[in-house]
């Protein structure tokens, strides 16, 4: 098993329906256990992010986002190196986590990261599950994800849901050139 720690999982076009169409998932964790990631280029509807906010004390709903089904009432914080805490784990050069309790208290005090995403929920596989739909194995009727090197702009809100998607569509696409022809009806991975 390749581990799949800070990748960002693309979902490729022929998932057209529910939370994973066109997703970009930060891949958080990969192991034995399954795997564990947050979906980056999801919000929450503005009136839904603005209770969020207001319920916890965050005067910026428009950095509330939808990080996947499982534990929705649970918080996480992908953010800047300017805010650390004992909890705090730095997953790539620049982006930094911290579970949700003690950063989110913070927070309410009005000690906020320059740059950050407030994600509730996250998406999660069982071992070999996500192997699975990545290949296409029996069950999966073709392969739904591929992998990307994260990149800046797919953090923080920094371009809207489906350009960012795009954006990864584009780059996985050229890194694979020789074997996956370029389309946005069907894209196939080699076997």
């Amino acid at each position: 098993m390749i581990s799949l720690d800070g990748k960002i999982l693309v979902a490729l076009p022929n998932i057209t329906q529910g939370v994973f169409s066109k997703a970009l998932i930060f891949v958080q964790q990969s192991d034995s256990n399954g795997t564990v990631g947050f979906i980056l280029n999801k919000r929450f509807p503005p009136n839904k992010a603005k209770y969020i906010a207001s319920q916890l004390n965050i005067s910026e709903w428009n950095r509330v986002y939808y990080g996947g089904p499982v534990a929705t009432n649970t918080g996480f914080v992908l953010h800047s190196e300017d805010y650390r805490n004992d909890d705090t784990v730095q997953v790539l050069d620049n982006i930094w986590f911290t579970p949700g309790g003690s950063i989110i208290e913070d927070m309410k005090n009005g000690i906020t990261p320059k740059e950050y995403m407030l994600i509730l929920g996250h998406s999660s596989w069982a071992p070999g599950q996500l192997d699975a739909e990545m290949i296409g194995a029996p069950f999966y009727e073709s392969s739904s994800w591929v992998t990307a090197d994260p990149d800046a702009s797919m953090f923080y809100g920094r371009q809207d849901a489906i350009r960012s998607w795009d954006f990864a569509i584009r780059q996985t696409a050229r890194e694979r050139s020789s074997h996956i022809p370029v389309s946005y009806t069907h894209l196939t991975l080699p076997t």
